[in-house]
């Protein structure tokens, strides 16, 4: 099974006041931090970039099996940045069978946790395979190919809510640690933190 990973990076970050992607994490840009634990996984990235993206693209020159899509609509939504996203690896030259979907702001899912959500999906290819945390399905997801003309279709604010509400096949992991992620510079603060504590 030939999977890919689509890290979604395209927003403004309003509420973080500054360029999020590029904010340190344990010393490393955020944008930096994400891909240097997702590329562990061994899987081609596909990264959607937006706001700030000419401030943001240096920071992944040094990259091999990454491509930077650029959505030029980012303002538009989340659903507008999975489905350039998912064109773009679409019209690869390699054939994907399922997208990982990862925003970029989830900055505390462990590489073990990605490695069991993937291996999940391996057990029933043609289904969503999702983290389950808060009472709901959410990112990361694995969707199947079946399910590419319908995310290349999104718009707005929504992401792929719908498409995983609505699935009648669905496997899931429970992940507490998909519930922390940063919009503001209080929210990554309070990750290094927490972060602090548990390594004491």
């Amino acid at each position: 099974m030939n999977l890919a990973v689509l890290i979604l990076a395209a927003g403004q970050s309003r509420r973080f006041n500054g360029i999020k992607q590029i904010a340190r994490v344990h010393q490393t840009p955020l944008i930096q931090y994400q891909i240097n634990k997702l590329i562990q996984l061994q899987l081609p990235i596909f990264i959607v970039l937006g706001a700030n993206a000419g401030k943001i693209t240096p920071y992944l020159t040094h990259y091999d099996r990454l491509e930077p899509v650029y959505n030029d609509d980012w303002q538009t939504g989340i659903g507008g940045s999975i489905a350039k996203g998912v064109q773009a690896l679409a019209q690869s030259s390699n054939r994907f069978d399922g997208v990982l979907i990862q925003p970029l702001d989830q900055i505390a899912i462990s590489l073990a946790s990605y490695k069991t959500l993937i291996a999940l999906h391996r057990t029933k290819p043609n289904y969503i395979t999702s983290a389950y945390y808060q009472n709901i399905f959410g990112c990361p997801t694995v969707f199947p190919m079946r399910y590419f003309e319908h995310l290349k279709q999104l718009t707005g604010d929504r992401g792929a809510a719908n498409l995983i509400q609505k699935a009648e096949k669905i496997n899931s992991i429970e992940l507490s640690s998909a519930t922390i992620d940063v919009d503001t510079r209080a929210d990554l603060v309070a990750y290094h933190n927490l972060y602090l504590t548990k390594v004491k």
